[in-house]
């Protein structure tokens, strides 16, 4: 089964469940993914080649076909490559920022767009 798209809103809203996450909870693959890479998840194989590299930490088995990572893990792995490439976690930090503004400056335009199109002045 091919894995399922994921909306840049829905990888928001998971990276804001992310951070108020304790560090003992166990993440499945989309999510890490989500969590690595931010806004954008990443390919499965990437992630994978990442793993055999060492980059990012390796899964739990919990049974034959059920993979998870530990989101404390996670956190000090993601922390480490910061420390390591602090230009890339600026980059992805300053794009995740400017996806917020756009999306926030288009719902506000679109609401005020929106309510001159039902006032009863436009009516006239």
């Amino acid at each position: 089964m091919p894995p399922r798209i994921i909306s840049r809103a829905e990888c928001l809203s998971i990276l804001a469940a992310l951070a108020a996450a304790p560090d003992d909870a166990a993440l499945d693959i989309t999510t890490t993914c989500i969590f690595f890479n931010g806004s954008i998840p990443m390919d499965r194989s990437t992630f994978y080649r990442g793993i055999a590299e060492g980059i990012y930490p390796a899964p739990k088995k919990i049974s034959r076909q059920t993979s998870r990572w530990n989101l404390g893990e996670c956190r000090r792995a993601k922390a480490a490559l910061a420390d390591k490439f602090p230009q890339a976690a600026d980059r992805a930090a300053k794009r995740a920022r400017t996806m917020v503004d756009a999306r926030t400056r288009k719902r506000e335009a679109g609401g005020r767009k929106r309510r001159a199109e039902h006032s009863p002045a436009a009516a006239e």
